[in-house]
């Protein structure tokens, strides 16, 4: 299949089958996140490839969630995809300190010049670490999703798990990591439906020139 060809393929698949995927299969799409691009070769990126038992577990604790934030989720259907579908693996990175974050938000000892253990834990955790990191993981799941498509394999990229990351964190005892996302891959059990996406007229920033010439 040509790239531009599986690009188009790929939709976000709402409804699916029990129906698993095969080791083989999986195995494949795993090899696939590994060999992505990763900022300074860190690759940040761990995998954690749910139960059953597991995946019931934490979809009950998503549909039990109490929303305070005043905000709408779509925690609730998260869950029962997370349910319903074959397979469920979470993506994970190296754990971020708190601590060393909370430093760097008084920056005036990093101005003075009189920090320098600051400052470098300052490039670590946020001009480097936390961005370059998210971004590598990105990448892989990236991979992982494309890798699936081109199997025949149905996906789903998973934010909502966020909403209760300690508490799946404590679960499966991934307490020195820090969760990303995860990611469903499954049978639809019905057709998904494309999305439309924002003209590269809106999307393109810059000098009016080079905006023309990509948007014609």
């Amino acid at each position: 299949m040509e790239f531009s060809e599986l690009i188009k393929k790929r939709l976000t698949t709402l409804n699916y089958t029990n129906k698993k995927v095969s080791n083989e299969d999986m195995n494949q799409i795993i090899e696939s996140a590994i060999i992505a691009p990763s900022a300074k070769n860190r690759q940040p990126w761990r995998f954690y490839i749910l139960t059953d038992k597991q995946k019931n577990y934490i979809a009950d604790k998503m549909e039990n969630w109490i929303n305070n934030t005043g905000l709408v989720t779509t925690i609730k259907r998260s869950a029962n995809l997370i349910r319903q579908v074959g397979n469920c693996v979470l993506i994970y990175s190296n754990k971020w300190s708190s601590d060393n974050i909370d430093r760097i938000k008084n920056p005036q000892k990093l101005l003075d010049g009189k920090d320098i253990e600051n400052m470098v834990i300052m490039h670590d955790y946020y001009f480097d670490r936390i961005k370059a990191d998210t971004l590598s993981v990105g990448a892989a799941v990236e991979n992982m999703i494309l890798k699936a498509t081109e199997l025949g394999i149905d996906t789903t990229w998973l934010c909502d798990v966020l909403f209760i990351d300690d508490v799946i964190n404590e679960y499966l005892d991934l307490k020195d990591k820090e969760l990303i996302c995860g990611v469903a891959f499954g049978y639809r059990n019905q057709n998904p439906i494309r999305k439309g996406r924002y003209k590269k007229e809106y999307l393109i920033v810059g000098e009016e020139n080079e905006r023309k010439k990509l948007c014609r």
